[in-house]
């Protein structure tokens, strides 16, 4: 009897320690999105601000390339309109952020 008492005892802890190294996978959480956010590095674009009509709003863009991207704060690119600019930032839900803007 105590033979089976410890043999169940030792499946019991078998099976109580793999549950949980098959339900909480540490290796594959995710990180916190405070974490995702810093890791956005900071890149440069040339080409000229303008203000375009986007969904009805008047928006400050970076054309560059072909392209048309929406530029925040809007203030801040407000005063290079129509002018050759490099921007640096980062790229946030499609839009670049504005840490610094010059004349090219």
């Amino acid at each position: 009897m105590k033979m089976t008492k410890s043999i169940h005892a030792l499946l019991a802890f078998a099976f109580v320690f793999g549950m949980t190294t098959t339900v909480f996978p540490v290796a594959g959480l995710a990180e916190p999105p405070e974490a995702q956010q810093v890791q956005a590095q900071e890149k440069s674009w040339t080409g000229t601000v303008e203000q375009k009509d986007v969904q009805g709003m008047k928006t400050y863009v970076l054309t560059t390339g072909g392209q048309s991207i929406p530029l925040e704060p809007q203030e801040k690119a407000a005063e290079f309109v129509g002018k050759n600019v490099t921007v640096t930032g980062t790229m946030e839900d499609g839009k670049v952020i504005i840490s610094s803007i010059k004349e090219a």
